[in-house]
């Protein structure tokens, strides 16, 4: 059997979808992004948030923005994921959804929706599409009560990514303890503000191999320890190597 992860990935007007096939275990993270996706074959477990299932084919999965999730490949599985970014993550964040794993949303409407768009449809017509498909399983959040200091901690640390990571200076810098930002980060974000700090690095990545710049010069820019250590984090976190994601990003 071929291991290897297979991903490739098309972006358009700010909704990304991934398709892969992958054996890869992805470790607890979140995503700025609103994600949601479907097993096209083969079994994978989900955690989101405290919810968790083995899903197989056309089973289907919501990651909303800034919930932990974690990946634990039970076989080798087939996917499509759609990360919804920007305005698109917006309008889905005023709507709240208590199934994760919601049976009552067909798989195959979701991947007809993603032909259509990758068949150039309008992102507006996508979107219609996905509400469309998404009512019967949300409803209006109430009003939101997001602690400000977490918000200003997030841009702190997304400032900062050149630098070493302490715990103690973001904290310092929204004038909250350390033990009172992490419990409350995690609570917020759904990873602590370590974990967010390495997301927003390996974010920094794929976007500089999406403008082509060279991997040497990224372990020293973004201050990692070497070369070596950026690759085996950057295929960790992603499932694919930094050469294949740069060869494979498909931008439009």
């Amino acid at each position: 059997m071929n291991m290897k992860n297979d991903i490739k990935m098309y972006e358009r007007d700010h909704i990304e979808i991934l398709r892969a096939q992958s054996s890869h275990t992805f470790p607890l993270h979140s995503h700025e992004s609103f994600c949601f996706g479907v097993v096209r074959s083969g079994r994978v477990s989900f955690r989101i948030g405290d919810q968790e299932k083995t899903l197989t084919k056309g089973m289907v999965y919501i990651i909303p923005s800034n919930v932990g999730v974690m990946i634990t490949a039970l076989e080798r599985y087939e996917y499509i994921t759609v990360c919804l970014k920007q305005r698109h993550r917006d309008c889905m964040m005023k709507y709240q959804f208590m199934k994760y794993f919601p049976e009552e949303i067909s798989g195959e409407s979701i991947v007809g929706l993603c032909n259509e768009y990758l068949g150039k449809v309008s992102s507006t017509y996508f979107m219609e599409g996905i509400l469309d498909l998404f009512t019967p399983i949300m409803t209006y959040n109430k009003a939101d009560i997001s602690v400000d200091y977490i918000e200003r901690a997030k841009e702190y640390i997304r400032s900062h990514i050149h630098d070493a990571f302490c715990l103690k200076e973001v904290a310092e810098a929204v004038y909250v303890s350390k033990f009172y930002l992490i419990r409350n980060f995690k609570k917020k974000v759904g990873v602590t503000p370590n974990q967010f700090y390495i997301q927003c690095k390996i974010y920094a990545v794929k976007q500089a191999l999406k403008e082509n710049s060279k991997e040497t010069n990224l372990a020293a820019d973004l201050n990692f320890s070497d070369q070596s250590y950026l690759c085996n984090l950057f295929k960790k976190q992603m499932g694919i190597t930094m050469k294949d994601f740069k060869k494979n990003f498909e931008q439009h």
